[in-house]
């Protein structure tokens, strides 16, 4: 039994992975060789997913884009985990300075090359979610070099953007367009029982929770290891508590909440929480406040040194960790 975290490719991880519609349709799609782009929530499993498609695909190379800030270091970090001639790698940023504008790089160009005469298949799975910005620049910009690769791509999307990973001409790149949706209560009950769960909790608790969580994999078993140890009228409590907080929070409140899960103390100049939401420190800065009025955050000391007033950071209490999952928060 493991905690929360994304599932691995090895043998041991992938028996407790729970297959749902959006698998058969994405095993699919890449199996005609269509490029797809698969728009998810946080904790929905989507990487969970590509080690699934590591394990039982040949020749994938599985790229973490998130951290990406251009087209360049994803091309990149696929050279160096396609294991081409190390000259290609090591020189890759130096290739990428194009003497003619409007043409491919000379490093993309090369890639190409290669890989067609080691007459390479690979099956790319980006993590993320990619940037929409470097996505566009990518498989749009360069989206006819990049036809060019012996490649077909599985790319992660944030689940309310996926329009930008579509502007014209990248729209022609992407064949499948999907998302992954909800666990159903076969789904999530199966989940708990691969993890050795759903008995500790009892019959009554179990439903309790089947019918509170949020619909990810990632929130059930939360919510599930959090509850088990507990009184089932406290766990029932935790969770009406929490149900209640989170009912009429906006959207882009709700999705900022979820962001948090599992997460240390985080201030609203957080750039990867900017990017991840595509919203501005205002924008955050206001979301933080709706979640501190609904006793779902409370500001905690930043202990920055220097002169100049720190922003202000957020932890989330025990009522807005997944109906009371967070100690450290408990202790505020």
């Amino acid at each position: 039994m493991i905690g929360a975290r994304p599932l691995t490719s090895s043998a041991e991880d992938q028996d407790l992975y729970v297959r749902r519609p959006f698998d058969t349709r994405v095993d699919r799609a890449l199996g005609e060789g269509l490029n797809v782009v698969l728009r998810a929530r946080r904790g929905a499993g989507s990487t969970s997913l590509l080690h699934r498609l590591e394990g039982q695909l040949d020749d994938v190379v599985v790229v973490d884009a998130a951290a990406a800030e251009s087209s360049e270091q994803v091309l990149h970090a696929l050279a160096a985990r396609a294991h081409v001639p190390r000259s290609i790698v090591s020189n890759f940023a130096e290739m990428w300075q194009r003497v003619d504008p409007l043409a491919p790089p000379t490093a993309l160009r090369e890639l190409v090359s290669t890989l067609h005469e080691q007459n390479r298949s690979l099956v790319v799975l980006l993590d993320g979610p990619i940037d929409p910005a470097v996505a566009h620049d990518l498989f749009g910009r360069h989206r006819d070099a990049v036809f060019g690769l012996p490649a077909t791509w599985l790319v992660l999307a944030h689940e309310d953007r996926a329009g930008e990973y579509l502007t014209p001409p990248a729209d022609v790149f992407f064949e499948h367009v999907d998302h992954i949706e909800d666990l159903k209560h076969p789904e999530a009950k199966e989940l708990l029982v691969r993890r050795g769960l759903l008995d500790p909790l009892g019959p009554a608790l179990a439903q309790f929770i089947l019918d509170a969580y949020d619909g990810t994999p990632r929130g059930l078993l939360t919510l599930a290891r959090a509850q088990r140890s507990r009184d089932p009228v406290d766990a029932e409590a935790a969770i009406r508590a929490y149900a209640a907080a989170t009912e009429k929070l906006p959207r882009s409140v709700a999705m900022l909440l979820a962001e948090l899960q599992g997460r240390g103390p985080v201030s609203a100049t957080d750039p990867e929480l900017q990017s991840r939401l595509g919203v501005t420190d205002r924008q955050l800065r206001r979301n933080f406040g709706v979640l501190e009025e609904n006793g779902l955050v409370a500001q905690v000391p930043t202990g920055r040194p220097g002169p100049g007033r720190p922003p202000s950071t957020y932890l989330l209490t025990a009522l807005g960790s997944a109906a009371g999952t967070n100690p450290t928060a408990t202790e505020l």
